[in-house]
Formats: structure tokens, C-alpha cells, sequence
């Protein structure tokens, strides 16, 4: 590991989290292809096939915010699909719609744009599809989309990019929150989590550390002290009249901090590891505990990120 001398150029990372250049990337005009597609009730649209080699590094929907839960993105590179969630979830906007993440790769714009700009390699070919997930009786509903790539090979080698949902709506005391679980070799390089009581308004959901294991490993390679601590809080985020201020920076946030009709207490929160990446050679399991000791149920609903070696390149 090289020493920090305090003398790097760092022009290029500081322009990079400069939050009013909300493309992080550089060096277009990129091929796009764009165009709007009405997707109905239990149908799919393919909106782009694109052959590789190449590099998927922008894709941008344009839909209602009401049809986020019910409008699915799925995502294939090299013939393994490594996506298939709401667009709710996958861009980090979670349910409040107007208290969406906006990070450096991943969110929604406050026009309410839903962006990621996730590098997305590929050597063969990469779908991207939309799927309308209502049920007979409920509506259409109406994307724009424009599917952007660097129309050139990726660096290898390289990983195909993917993202993993986990809903628990009442977690097993005792039992970690898996939120990822992979196989193979790989990086773990983002989180966005909305995290709650099952009943009630305290917030010991917080108290709870994530755990990292990796390559089969017994013991947490990474054993944190506390899920806002994590996400880059502390004492439950910064506090004015007993309510948590949401913050939204390029690689971490607090988006809201929030009771539902049932009057349980959530909290969204966001990372990207672009720095500090968790590698994995044969798999990694993370979970979040459950309160302090592990002994308080939880709500989770998350979303990670990761690249993961193709499996057919037999690795």
C-alpha cells in the first residue's frame, strides 16, 4: 500500500464529486440509444440490445413517480441477467419518491429523472428491459430512456455489474440481514438500504453493525459499530429539534428519516465504495444486525451493489 503524501493530483476525483456536473463521465459525444416505449400491464420492453464489446456508462429513465413500484428494470450482460427489481430500488429512491438518493452514480435528479451511471462491461452482449409489473386492469405506463455506452471495450479484466434486492419485513432476532450473498470473484461496491422497526419509533435499528465475510471465512473481515455509522453518521445523523437532517453527497447520504401509517420509524441511507470496494475471490455474505445485541426484529428493505466475474468464464 503507498504511503498518502498530501501532494497527489487530485483535480480530476474532486471534479469528478462535484455535485453540480451530475455526469461523472467525460470524453463523449457517447452512441446513445433513446426513445420512448408504453409498456403494459404484465408485459416487457426490450428498449436496447447492444453488442459488445463495450461499456454501458449512463442509463436514464423518465417515468411518473407513481409507476416507480410497478415498473421493473432488467438488466443482461453476456447472457446472465444480474438485475430485475423495481426501478423504485434499483435507482435508490425507495418509498418517498420526493426524498430520492442522488449520488454520484446512482438516483434521481430533482426533476425526478431517474439516473445510473454504474460502469457496465461487457464482451459479448447486454440487454436492457422494462417490465410493467401491474396486473390486469391497471395501467400503461408511459418511459422515455436513452441507454448510453463509451462504444468501446472494456479494460480487462473485469466484472459484469449487477445489484441484489432483499426485502425482510421482519427479520429473525438473533439472524443477520443477508443483503448480499455471492459466489465467485468479485467487489461489493454500493448500498442503499431503507432500514426500520417492525413497531414503534426509536431508532435501535441503527444500533446494529454490518458484518462482512468473505472467501468462506468464520470470522467478519469488516465488523462495523452501527448501521448509520456505515452509511456516514453518527448518534443518529445530525440532529435540529430531535429530527435526523438528511444530507445527500456524491458517495453517502441520509435521504429520509420517517414514520409509515402503521406508526413504525424508517430511516434510507446510501454508500458507494468506490475507494474502498470489499474484493472477493470465492464469495461474500454481508449481513446488518438486528438493534444492539442483535436482538431487536427489523424491516429491511436494500439494494447492493457488486461486480462479479462472467460464470462462464470458469474462474
Amino acid at each position: 500500500v503507498r504511503s498518502f503524501t498530501g501532494t497527489e493530483a487530485l483535480t480530476r476525483w474532486r471534479d469528478m464529486l462535484d455535485p453540480a456536473e451530475p455526469d461523472p463521465w467525460s470524453g463523449g459525444p457517447f452512441p446513445t440509444v433513446s426513445g420512448t416505449v408504453v409498456v403494459d400491464p404484465g408485459n416487457t420492453a426490450t428498449v436496447a440490445r447492444l453488442a459488445g464489446p463495450d461499456t454501458i456508462n449512463g442509463l436514464l429513465l423518465r417515468v411518473a413517480p407513481e409507476s416507480w413500484p410497478a415498473l421493473s428494470l432488467v438488466l443482461g450482460f453476456d447472457g446472465e441477467q444480474t438485475v430485475d427489481m423495481p426501478v423504485s430500488d434499483f435507482f435508490a429512491a425507495g418509498v418517498a419518491p420526493a426524498d430520492s438518493s442522488r449520488s454520484l452514480l446512482v438516483g434521481a435528479y430533482d426533476g425526478g429523472d431517474l439516473y445510473c451511471y454504474f460502469p457496465m462491461p461487457f464482451a459479448d452482449g447486454a440487454t436492457v428491459a422494462l417490465a410493467n409489473t401491474g396486473s390486469d386492469g391497471m395501467s400503461a405506463i408511459e418511459v422515455e430512456y436513452a441507454v448510453r455506452s463509451t462504444g468501446r471495450g472494456p479494460v480487462r479484466p473485469n466484472g459484469l455489474f449487477g445489484a441484489a434486492l432483499t426485502v425482510v419485513d421482519h427479520s429473525v432476532v438473533g439472524h443477520d440481514v443477508v443483503v448480499l450473498e455471492l459466489d465467485g470473484w468479485g467487489r461489493w461496491v454500493g448500498l442503499f438500504a431503507e432500514v426500520g422497526s417492525v413497531s414503534g419509533g426509536r431508532r435501535l435499528y441503527l444500533e446494529g453493525d454490518e458484518r462482512v465475510f468473505v472467501d468462506g471465512s468464520a470470522s467478519p473481515s469488516q465488523h462495523g459499530t452501527g448501521v448509520e455509522d456505515f452509511f456516514g453518521g453518527g448518534y443518529y445523523f445530525r440532529v435540529h429539534d430531535l429530527h435526523p437532517v438528511p444530507f445527500r453527497h456524491a458517495l453517502h447520504g441520509m435521504v429520509f428519516d420517517r414514520f409509515d401509517s402503521t406508526g413504525s420509524r424508517s430511516t434510507a441511507m446510501y454508500r458507494l465504495m468506490l475507494t474502498d470496494a470489499v474484493p472477493f475471490r470465492s464469495g461474500i455474505r454481508v449481513g446488518l444486525e438486528g438493534g444492539p445485541e442483535n436482538d431487536l426484529p427489523i424491516r429491511v428493505r436494500a439494494v447492493a451493489y457488486y461486480y462479479r466475474l462472467a460464470r462462464s468464464s470458469g474462474s
